[in-house]
């Protein structure tokens, strides 16, 4: 029987949950709104009608050849302790209710399944779902931190590689601290935090938990195979991304599609509707205004470029979810039911 202060946890939860909701879907009604003001519709469809099939084709194989990557690693993080297929499968249903689910519930879904369809906890689970994002935040930082010199500073290429270089090995130096030395780390921000008691206490306990998530990095092969199987997933992704511009523009750097990968992956991770619907096209967009492309032409290869993302997604996750006997209906409150406070 839950007491009271569990009860009062609860509800403090659920309101929280609703106002992210309401808010996620907000921005991206705001968004939409603001982008169709300022786009030609019309010009979009004409755009999109025209890139050829080949083009198309191209981009979902590579997309798809993106998870097919994405399952090794993950696979690899959790120490090969569940089978490639049922890693593959997991990965997809995951990400499939991230696009219709808010609240990032698809990464609580493919926790869940897995620990159903194996004898791994459903906590061991969730902790390598944190390592995986850990990895996909550091790739788009080193992502930004590369392009962003070419695009922002005028300066020879010499220095822009420089700049992007030290930026690269704070990062990795930061990692190796919270990894090696998480106490210390802690102290000084005890230190430096200390007139907060409230944000101080949280920043302390935050670092612990990263840390405790990283820990699976202290063995060097296992890091490398990770890093390797990660880094192979994100080169795909971004494959995708330049077949697809090739399909638009018929002069496209090297630093369009980096440039665009870490812009989006910076974008999504504002609070928005289920799939980023609207978040999505406008980084996408901003992205490609640093080029001087047309804001409408910009649209639709955002636009474009979502739905092929989604759309094997989404293809591979309803059958991989049908092949567990699972279904998409009801999920939604299956999955905020294990957000509850114990």
């Amino acid at each position: 029987m839950m007491t009271k202060s569990k009860i009062e946890k609860q509800r403090s939860l659920y309101l929280k949950d609703n106002l992210m909701i309401f808010v996620g879907l907000l921005v991206s009604l705001i968004i939409i709104l603001v982008l169709l003001i300022n786009i030609n519709l019309d010009l979009v469809w004409k755009t999109i009608k025209k890139i050829p099939s080949l083009i198309i084709i191209g981009s979902v194989c590579a997309i798809t050849l993106s998870s097919l990557l994405r399952s090794k690693a993950w696979q690899v993080i959790l120490d090969k302790r569940i089978s490639y297929l049922r890693s593959f499968k997991s990965v997809n249903e995951g990400q499939m209710l991230n696009t219709f689910l808010p609240l990032r519930l698809g990464d609580l879904a493919r926790a869940f399944f897995t620990s159903n369809k194996s004898e791994l906890q459903f906590l061991d689970i969730f902790t390598t779902i944190v390592i995986e994002r850990v990895y996909d935040v550091l790739i788009m930082l080193m992502l930004l931190s590369i392009s962003l010199p070419f695009i922002l500073i005028e300066v020879q290429i010499t220095n822009s590689i420089i700049f992007s270089l030290l930026f690269i090995v704070t990062v990795i130096f930061l990692i190796c601290v919270l990894i090696l030395i998480p106490e210390k780390l802690q102290k000084i921000w005890n230190f430096l935090f200390k007139l907060f008691p409230s944000f101080n206490k949280w920043g302390g306990d935050k670092i612990l938990e990263v840390s405790n998530s990283l820990q699976i990095l202290r063995n060097g092969k296992k890091f490398l195979q990770i890093t390797f199987w990660m880094i192979l997933t994100w080169v795909f992704a971004l494959f995708s991304i330049w077949i697809l511009l090739k399909g638009f523009f018929s002069d496209v750097n090297i630093v369009m599609p980096i440039f665009l990968q870490g812009v989006s992956g910076l974008g999504v991770s504002v609070p928005s509707s289920p799939g980023s619907i609207g978040v999505y096209e406008a980084t996408m967009g901003f992205g490609l205004s640093a080029f001087g492309i047309d804001e409408s032409i910009a649209f639709a290869f955002g636009l474009l470029h979502h739905f092929l993302s989604i759309l094997p997604v989404v293809v591979i996750g309803i059958i991989s979810l049908i092949l567990d006997g699972q279904s998409l209906i009801g999920w939604f409150s299956k999955l905020r039911s294990l957000r509850k406070v114990k």
